[in-house]
Order: structure tokens, then C-alpha cells, then sequence
């Protein structure tokens, strides 16, 4: 209550009393009075400040609005061709549906195999898993790319022509699809090195190298083994330290490979189809060999 009562009857702190009695003495008014020119100098320096930044802000606003308005028409017309071309994507399905089940499904079963041997179908299955890793302590890679080539700096590195190997050598044993750490690989695969890094498919890997195959679970193992890869594999275990670990695999999951293109096959032309063959068309050519790991 003490204190409510000095504020009620006590507003003024007495400090504030204590500097006006001094300025009186001193023969000045008690209080700084509105016509201080201290007071007209600032308030006319803030107005400035203030005209300057309202001028300024309003001077970019039409620059803003045309930009703004510039991406709204982008992204509106990037809307309206992404919904074009999505009901495109849905006609030519329902088409190549269409098509499926007007031939049958011998050759929808022939399409998926084709698409699983060349790498354009996600895969299943039983297979063989191998690891690589450097061995402890290894120097860096020969800059010529050849493995082997410098025991004392590059003997314990796993270089592109170790993968290459390995990879020829289990399609060679019956693999029906290989992988290279998530990379699948096709007939135009490249394994190939830069500098101390191995490409597949033209992106870098990491350590350690894990080389997935898909083949019979009764044969795959025991072929690779009996191969030239099975032997160079465990050459470079035992010579050059190399950490190796394979691995028999009940399931291993694949995805399709990122790059598919063909550089002289053409579909046939309905008109040349019809006048040649009533019977359904067929490719004018075929994939003949089989897909290997490394470069040309």
C-alpha cells in the first residue's frame, strides 16, 4: 500500500524534480521546451532519412512487380506443358497397352525378358555378392590405369581393370544381370578410371566396391570360381591384399539401368510392316551379345 500511495501522490521520480530546481537556479526553464533547435535539427534529419528510404523502396517496385510477374508466367506455363505432356505419357501407355494385349502375351512375356536382359527392367533373384576394399596401408593408383603395374605403390588398390575382370567373368559364368555399387550394367556400360577414382557409367564409386550378380544359385557360384575372373579374384587376395569377401546371395534386388539408348536400330514402319508381312511386325534387328562390364 506504502508503495501505491507514493506513486499516486509521487509521479515524478525525484531525480527529475532534483534537475529541474538546478536548471532554475542556474536561470534556465526547468524543462528543454519543443523549440530546442537541437530538437528541430534531428526531427528535420529523420524526416530526411525517412523521404530517402520511402523513395527508394518505391522506386524498385516495379522492377519487383514485372519480375514477379515474369516468373508467374514461367511457372505457369511450364505447369500447363508438364499437364500436356503427362496426358501424352498416358495416351501412349494406354497405347502400348493396347498393343500388349492385341499380340498376346508370348510377346509381352518376350518384351519383359528382353527389357530384363538388357538392363531397362528392376530385377530380382538368388546370386552372388563380392566385395573389394584396398588392402591396409595402400598407395595411390598408377596414373596409366593398368593394375599390377607397380607392385610397391598400386599392387594393394582396386583399380578399374579388377572390376573389369570380375564383372566380364560372371557374365561369362551365367550371370543374368550385374551391378557395380547400385550401378547396372548394360551392353554400352563403361567401367573406366580417373585419376585415383573408378567410373561406372560415368559416376565415381566409393569404397568399398560391391559387384552383385543374378544367375542360378546351383551354378553361378561354382562356374565363377572354375573361371579366369575366380582365379584373378583370389590372386588378388592372396598376392596383393586386397580385401575380398563373396558372398551366395538368396535375393538380390537390381534397378534398371539409367542409360538406354540405341545408335542404328529404327522401329518399323507400319506402312513398310503391312507390305511386307500381314503377321504381326518385328524388330528388324536384335541384341546378339552378351552385355559386358567394361569399356571399348
Amino acid at each position: 500500500m506504502t508503495l501505491i500511495r507514493e506513486m499516486m501522490e509521487r509521479p515524478l521520480d525525484p531525480g527529475y524534480a532534483a534537475e529541474a530546481a538546478r536548471r532554475e537556479g542556474t536561470g534556465l526553464p526547468p524543462s528543454t521546451g519543443l523549440r530546442s533547435p537541437r530538437l528541430a535539427v534531428m526531427a528535420v534529419v529523420l524526416g530526411l532519412l525517412f523521404s530517402v528510404a520511402a523513395v527508394t523502396l518505391n522506386r524498385d517496385l516495379p522492377a519487383l512487380a514485372s519480375t514477379r510477374a515474369t516468373l508467374i508466367r514461367q511457372i505457369t506455363a511450364e505447369r500447363t506443358s508438364a499437364d500436356r505432356r503427362s496426358v501424352q505419357i498416358g495416351t501412349l501407355q494406354s497405347e502400348v497397352s493396347a498393343a500388349e494385349a492385341r499380340h498376346g502375351e508370348d510377346l509381352a512375356g518376350q518384351l519383359a525378358g528382353l527389357e530384363a536382359a538388357t538392363g531397362a527392367l528392376a530385377v530380382t533373384g538368388p546370386g552372388l555378392v563380392i566385395t573389394l576394399d584396398d588392402a591396409p596401408g595402400a598407395g595411390g593408383t598408377d596414373a596409366d590405369g593398368n593394375p599390377r603395374t607397380n607392385a610397391a605403390t598400386a599392387g594393394g588398390t582396386v583399380q578399374s581393370r579388377d572390376i573389369q575382370i570380375i564383372t566380364n567373368a560372371l557374365w561369362q559364368a551365367g550371370a543374368e544381370a550385374v551391378m557395380v555399387n547400385g550401378q547396372r550394367l548394360s551392353a554400352r556400360s563403361a567401367i573406366r578410371f580417373a585419376g585415383d577414382a573408378i567410373l561406372v557409367n560415368f559416376r565415381p564409386l566409393n569404397r568399398p566396391y560391391v559387384v552383385s550378380a543374378i544367375g542360378d544359385p546351383a551354378s553361378l557360384p561354382a562356374d565363377f570360381a572354375a573361371s579366369t575372373g575366380g582365379s584373378y579374384l583370389e590372386a588378388l587376395g592372396s598376392n596383393f591384399g586386397i580385401k575380398v569377401d563373396t558372398t551366395s546371395k538368396k535375393s538380390v534386388t537390381m534397378p534398371a539401368a539409367t542409360a538406354l539408348t540405341t545408335s542404328d536400330a529404327q522401329p518399323v514402319q507400319p506402312a513398310q510392316a503391312s507390305a511386307t508381312s500381314t503377321s504381326p511386325s518385328t524388330p528388324t534387328s536384335t541384341p546378339t551379345s552378351t552385355p559386358q562390364g567394361d569399356s571399348p
